[in-house]
């Protein structure tokens, strides 16, 4: 099942009145919700919001959002009146479905604009993962609780038989996290690969008699090697 997932910048039109206190005037101030700090949604919407600001009477901060989700709760509360919410979680809000089943239905968002489509895309360093049946049994990054990042990764690992919370160990990480892991894991194979082949290294390390003694005899290092080997 391929899916192609929207990314909406939804407005609470309703919510946004009543927080500002006016009906669209000159002078409005109006706070956007974004992504995380590290993520592509927060640059994204912080240039929109500059754009905006800089070019019309209205004025928007953007700031760092908790993922989809939590944005359209926020909407829904009058604490932010701007936000991005990618397309599957603003279904489940408007159906009170799936994350939204025990809190109930969220209506009172508008969609004001569909920006552009986005690709799920899963990065891996360790070369003996070839296919998404190959995450089973590894820890995996699915985004923080919340994100629609997290959605995501529940529903494509789902369409593999995946479950996400008894065949993998998840790790609850935001982009910025996620990418400094994966960089710590090829340190930690790096260091693993050099442990591994240390004994290569060891003619390097004989005193120097012992390696004139070696040298043009290869049949005479292994003992050399074997008494150094004792000594230490």
């Amino acid at each position: 099942m391929k899916k192609f997932i929207a990314m909406l910048f939804v407005v609470c039109i309703v919510f946004s009145l009543c927080a500002c206190g006016s009906s669209g005037g000159s002078g409005e101030s109006l706070t956007f919700a974004t992504g995380g700090e590290s993520g592509t949604y927060y640059a994204f919407g912080s240039v929109l919001a500059q754009y905006v600001s800089n070019n019309t009477d209205i004025k928007i901060t953007a700031v760092v959002g908790n993922g989809s989700q939590a944005n359209v709760e926020d909407l829904d509360s009058g604490a932010v009146q701007l936000g991005f919410c990618q397309s599957d979680v603003m279904s489940y809000a408007y159906s009170g479905t799936n994350l939204f089943a025990e809190s109930g239905a969220v209506d009172s968002f508008s969609v004001a604009a569909a920006l552009y489509m986005e690709q799920v895309q899963i990065v891996t360093t360790n070369p003996d993962i070839k296919t998404v049946e190959d995450l089973k049994g590894k820890t995996v990054s699915i985004g923080a609780l919340g994100s629609g990042v997290y959605f995501n990764a529940v529903d494509v690992l789902g369409v593999y038989g995946i479950d996400a919370e008894k065949d993998i160990t998840p790790v609850y990480q935001s982009f910025g996290d996620s990418a400094e892991s994966l960089k710590d894991g090829i340190h930690r194979r790096r260091r693993t690969h050099h442990r591994h082949h240390r004994p290569c290294d060891r003619q390097q390390r004989l005193p120097r008699q012992h390696r004139r003694r070696a040298h043009g005899h290869p049949a005479r290092l292994l003992p050399l090697l074997r008494a150094q080997h004792h000594l230490r």
